[in-house]
């Protein structure tokens, strides 16, 4: 799955916030998000550096999210994350 599938079909169950990572080495908080095709409008609730509030980027040009809240395992299931059955786990170690 990528990015721009994930925010699409971001679950109520998790709240629209925390931190993007970028692949220009941005790191972006965010309290709420909105799309528009491939691209991803992140909303701050306070300024960064530049004074910015608002951050559009193309959703290519994530890496990885962050989150702030202590979320269940179980909410992430409904985004499409499977626990590894216990036989294939425990073949890693």
């Amino acid at each position: 799955m990528d990015f721009q599938r994930l925010l699409i079909e971001w679950p109520a169950a998790i709240p629209k916030s925390g931190t993007a990572l970028t692949s220009f080495g941005d790191a972006i908080p965010f309290s709420d998000f909105a799309l528009n095709g491939e691209l991803v409008l992140f909303c701050r609730s306070t300024p960064d550096a530049q004074g910015t509030l608002r951050e559009i980027v193309h959703a290519r040009d994530i890496n990885a999210i962050k989150f702030h809240e202590a979320i269940p395992m179980a909410r992430f299931l409904s985004m499409g994350f499977q626990k590894p059955e216990e036989s294939i786990a425990s073949s890693f170690s």
